[in-house]
């Protein structure tokens, strides 16, 4: 530190002061103590990329199983569902050919179609009873045949 007088009125007052090179020497003690505090500043900025980068790599496989499990839970539950229609179907006795028609987005609305498909295809069902061909009808000239000559004719 430096001494100082500085003329005030008559009178000299001496002052204590900074000389340029004590301010320099206070003021590169001070940025060093700074620079100390973030000395390690580019390591930590590396390992944040680092971070960064195991973060998005995370959070894409984190949204394929996602995906892969909303994927999943959709078939899971087509399978559900057609479990329930075979179920509705063998409960209401509905012949395999009209399954296209029991459709529904849960068992309760598939179960509602049956119903309705049921009630109207059980009184509509056409029954048909198998009646052995009846003989053919012969003429009168065969049957003339056949008195003169016998069957051998026919043949």
């Amino acid at each position: 530190m430096s001494e100082y007088y500085i003329k005030n009125g008559e009178d000299y007052e001496k002052v204590n002061a900074f000389s340029q090179d004590d301010l320099d020497n206070l003021i590169d003690k001070r940025l060093g103590r700074e620079r100390a505090k973030y000395a390690d500043y580019n390591e930590l900025k590396e390992k944040v990329e680092g971070f960064d980068a195991v973060k998005s790599d995370y959070e894409s496989k984190l949204a394929d199983a996602y995906k892969e499990r909303d994927e999943l839970a959709s078939q899971l539950k087509q399978a559900n569902l057609n479990t329930e229609k075979a179920n509705i179907l063998r409960e209401f006795n509905i012949k395999d050919d009209l399954a296209e028609f029991i459709t529904g987005a849960d068992a309760t609305e598939m179960r509602e179609r049956a119903e309705k498909l049921s009630r109207s295809t059980v009184g509509s069902a056409v029954t048909l009873d198998k009646v052995p061909k009846p003989a053919p009808k012969r003429s009168d000239i065969e049957n003339i045949r056949e008195g003169l000559f016998g069957n051998k004719a026919n043949e």
